[in-house]
């Protein structure tokens, strides 16, 4: 009996199957994440929209583009973030 090769072997199985038990709880939470980011940005989105022409809070109202833009540009750089603590919590 090749007793050492066949607890490896069982130890990789092992082993796969917490790091996929571990990507499926990491996507959930990134796919969670991801979407109450994308529902604040929208909210955020109609706020600004919804503001009047002239300068609200004192300052002159941004372009719809411009917000759009930043706004993407946080976006990603919060996914980027969140993908980064994922895979160092797997």
């Amino acid at each position: 009996m090749d007793f050492p090769k066949t607890y490896l072997k069982l130890t990789v199985f092992y082993l796969i199957i917490a790091m996929v038990i571990s990507f499926i709880f990491s996507f959930s939470l990134y796919k969670i994440a991801t979407r109450e980011l994308n529902f604040g940005f929208r909210r955020q989105t109609r706020f600004f929209q919804e503001m009047p022409q002239e300068k609200p809070f004192g300052y002159p109202r941004l372009s719809p583009e411009r917000i759009e833009r930043f706004q993407q540009e946080q976006f990603s750089q919060i996914k980027l973030n969140l993908i980064r603590k994922l895979i160092l919590l797997i």
